[in-house]
């Protein structure tokens, strides 16, 4: 419908989609006409607008990210002169997180770019931590979940180098 009348169309992390859907929408942005399952060929509203998110540069699974697909060559072609890369953004982190867990969390993200690592910290992952923290800071001892817990849990699967860069962070009390 959207197509057809006008309006946003937000695809999602298309490069974890299945094999062949952004062919499937390379043709609806790239042809104007979207062929429905029904055989109905439908015409592009001009006011229809498609934005279509990945979390890679289309060239398959990264470290990062390691279950993403390839997006074909065509479809980068056509949507490759829009790419926009979003950083983090400062504010939503400091109205989610604990000071403490958002300096932490940037002073890392900051070393681990300094030596080309690519672990990510991210902005879920200040939420959480600072929710695990807030939640049993009234507990005794070994009960209450601290600053150090959240961030040995992050980093238990990184490289043994990513661990050494982010070590000896200290922020707070």
């Amino acid at each position: 419908r959207i197509y057809e009348c006008g309006g946003v169309i937000l695809l999602d992390e298309v490069d974890a989609g299945p094999e062949g859907l952004c062919i499937r929408i390379n043709a609806a942005v790239g042809n104007g006409y979207l062929s429905l399952p029904c055989g109905r060929c439908v015409k592009r509203h001009p006011d229809c607008v498609i934005i279509v998110t990945a979390n890679t540069y289309g060239a398959g699974a990264t470290l990062d990210y390691c279950g993403r697909n390839a997006i074909d060559g065509s479809v980068i072609d056509r949507m490759g002169a829009a790419t926009i890369t979003l950083d983090y953004d400062d504010a939503l982190e400091d109205s989610l997180g604990h000071p403490d867990v958002v300096r932490w969390a940037r002073a890392a993200r900051e070393r681990l770019r300094d030596h080309g690592a690519r672990e990510v910290i991210s902005t879920r992952w200040i939420a959480d931590a600072t929710s695990l923290i807030c939640a049993t800071a009234e507990f005794d001892g070994d009960a209450q979940i601290k600053l150090a817990d959240c961030v040995r849990s992050l980093c238990g699967f990184w490289s043994e180098a990513a661990r050494a860069h982010v070590s000896g962070i200290k922020v707070g009390a």
